[in-house]
């Protein structure tokens, strides 16, 4: 089944080739290659020529749309609050845990803080994956008030990892657990449709003893796209590279 898609660019896209100081312009263009090459293997006729649409407002926005994911060459921050309006009406995608990988991974927080002295705000705010890798916009925020259930987040992931020279990939993912125990906070979410993957993750700052502090990451997850699915060569070192950045991103600002 050919996958239906299309890529506007009105203007110079030659900022795709911006210098990369963090990884290298060689390896960083070589990501984007690959990454192109991934669609024309899933569809030959990928790239069509269109008639230019706007998108939320803006003619000159550039987009590629594979299904419900949309990835675009320009940063879309500026459009978040309307990309989270479209993500409240996207359902989650459904799964069946049993078929899904479940991985566990854990730092450990080095402090002399105790557990209830440390400051998690930031962690509430969903301040976890660092700049380089994601940008976002949460529900919460937005209206000015805590998390809760059923609140959604606009994630942009930035593939590769550099703001100016990557493509930015618009999904969101919808919480439906905050956990705030004696020994255990967090809170955890599930992907809504036209995510990367399909599943649900937990983050959760935990004391596993009277002196010892951690932050886990534990998923249940799979590719939710034929793109991701085809692509998991590339997508499994990746989620590995962004999950060990989020542990020490949110170590180094428990220990701060």
């Amino acid at each position: 089944m050919a996958l239906r898609l299309s890529w506007h660019c009105q203007d110079d896209c030659t900022q795709m080739f911006t210098a990369v100081p963090d990884l290298g312009i060689i390896k960083a263009m070589q990501m984007n290659y690959i990454f192109i090459i991934i669609l024309l293997l899933l569809n030959p006729y990928a790239f069509t020529s269109a008639m230019p649409e706007p998108l939320l407002g803006n003619p000159k926005t550039k987009i590629l749309t594979v299904r419900s994911m949309k990835i675009y060459l320009t940063d879309q921050s500026k459009n978040f609050p309307k990309h989270l309006d479209e993500l409240k009406l996207q359902p989650v995608i459904q799964y069946d845990i049993s078929k899904l990988t479940e991985k566990t991974t854990i730092v450990k927080i080095d402090t002399d803080k105790s557990f209830h002295q440390l400051n998690t705000s930031f962690f509430f705010d969903y301040q976890i994956f660092p700049n380089n890798i994601m940008a976002f916009l949460t529900q919460w925020n937005l209206e000015n008030r805590d998390m809760q259930i059923g609140d959604t987040i606009a994630q942009q992931a930035f593939i590769p990892p550099v703001q100016n020279f990557s493509q930015k990939i618009i999904f969101g993912v919808r919480i439906n657990n905050v956990v705030n125990e004696e020994n255990r906070i967090g809170f955890s979410y599930e992907t809504l449709k036209g995510h990367l993957e399909k599943g649900i993750s937990t983050f959760t700052i935990e004391r596993v003893k009277p002196n010892e502090i951690i932050f886990k990451i534990h998923t249940f997850s799979k590719p939710g796209t034929l793109l991701t699915q085809l692509g998991q060569v590339l997508s499994v070192p990746y989620q590995t590279f962004c999950t060990k950045q989020a542990l020490l991103n949110v170590k180094r600002q428990l220990e701060s």
